[in-house]
């Protein structure tokens, strides 16, 4: 099987709400696709659903370390702290990613939750 057919796997199992599955399929399609940021989006969304923060962050730290020109793994990171009410150090990441991408509608949602607590 192909990256692609676990990602699919993956995909059909976090449809049901079986994250357990999904993750263990986005394991395997990142082992064999070790640079694609949307795999580990996937997994760590799967691990958010499934309580495995410290995972999460450990995809989210991946991420930008794969590309840290991509907002992407800021977001991630940002929103796993945010879940942890770490809210200063989960503001730096939203603004790290709004620098790259300014009109980022997730960044700028998390940073106005932020701003009302």
């Amino acid at each position: 099987m192909t990256s692609e057919n676990y990602y699919s796997q993956g995909n059909a199992s976090f449809a049901i709400h079986d994250y357990s599955q999904a993750i263990c399929f986005y394991t395997v399609a990142i082992e064999m696709n070790p640079n694609d940021l949307n795999l580990y989006r996937c997994r760590f969304i799967s691990y958010l659903k499934n309580n495995q923060i410290d995972n999460a962050i450990n995809d989210a730290h991946h991420m930008i370390q794969i590309n840290p020109q991509s907002e992407i793994g800021f977001i991630c990171l940002g929103i796993s702290l945010f879940t942890q009410k770490q809210f200063d150090q989960a503001e730096d990441f939203f603004v790290k990613a709004l620098k790259i991408s300014p009109q980022n509608e997730s960044a700028h949602k998390y940073l106005e939750k932020i701003q009302r607590l």
